[in-house]
């Protein structure tokens, strides 16, 4: 038994005999990246990129590296991400106001932190939040070492409180006409408790940078949170990746001119 093509009862029949040729030229390049689906690596323990959500933020994928020679931006993730939650079945809304500062998004009835790393030099070992946040009070040149450093965790305590879960789409350079990106959870408790470092073990490690460290159970760094007094931003760097979760990984194919633009792109959409 022959299955009818839905194409046959698509009102999309109707809309196409009124397009331009430059119109009918930009859906061509995103059905033909359509038809090229990704390779989607499932975590099947994952409660939020479930099979209904792949398939979206899949689709989302390929339209976007149809027509975009850059790699997926945070704002893109964001709207990204609400249509994938929808199509999974959840009530879903991006967060368009700046007076909850760090959820960028409502899922059911819980705010997430969405998050995006593309540099170049992204590592597989490693987490990098450019821009965790940023705050014109460590920038103020009379305070110590020590009053920055009680500011910036204050910062830190009243920013994950805004919500209960860290999700970050980390996009890998291309590699043989493809693209690698995977969505990980970060660890909500274990950046928490950065508000808890002690105020002494803050050091400088020049006139306008500020460190301390968070170690795991074996004295390993867990991660390093950096203040740039020079530009207000708190950095979160050399999060272990073991300690996040995996919720998925698509290998999304390219097309050839998209490949060749994409290895040349900057690291602008490194975004916290």
């Amino acid at each position: 038994m022959t299955t009818e093509s839905p194409y046959n009862y698509h009102p999309i029949k109707d809309v196409l005999p009124n397009l331009s040729k430059a119109a009918l030229d930009l859906l061509y390049k995103q059905a033909l990246a359509l038809s090229r689906p990704p390779q989607f690596t499932e975590n099947p323990d994952s409660d939020i990129v479930t099979q209904e959500f792949a398939e979206e933020f899949s689709e989302r994928l390929m339209i976007h590296h149809a027509v975009v020679p850059e790699r997926m931006s945070k704002k893109a993730f964001e709207y990204a991400f609400e249509s994938a939650c929808r199509h999974a079945g959840r009530s879903a809304k991006v967060n368009v106001s700046d007076t909850v500062p760090g959820a960028d998004i409502k899922v059911d009835n819980s705010m997430y932190s969405l998050k995006s790393e593309a540099a170049k030099n992204i590592k597989s070992n490693h987490v990098h939040v450019s821009k965790f946040r940023e705050s014109a009070v460590i920038q103020n040149p009379s305070l110590s070492i020590a009053e920055i450093a009680n500011a910036a965790k204050e910062l830190v305590d009243s920013h994950v409180k805004n919500y209960s879960r860290i999700f970050m789409l980390r996009a890998f350079p291309p590699s043989n006409d493809s693209i690698k990106y995977e969505i990980i959870e970060l660890p909500h408790e274990l950046i928490a408790d950065i508000a808890n470092i002690p105020t002494g073990e803050f050091r400088a490690t020049g006139r306008k940078t500020v460190v301390a460290e968070l170690k795991d159970s074996k004295n390993n760094t867990a991660l390093q949170f950096k203040l740039d007094i020079s530009d207000g931003k708190l950095t979160i760097a050399k999060i272990q990746h073991d300690l996040c979760k995996v919720h998925g990984t698509w290998i999304v194919p390219l097309p050839q001119d998209m490949a060749v633009a994409i290895e040349t792109d900057s690291d602008q959409n490194n975004e916290g």
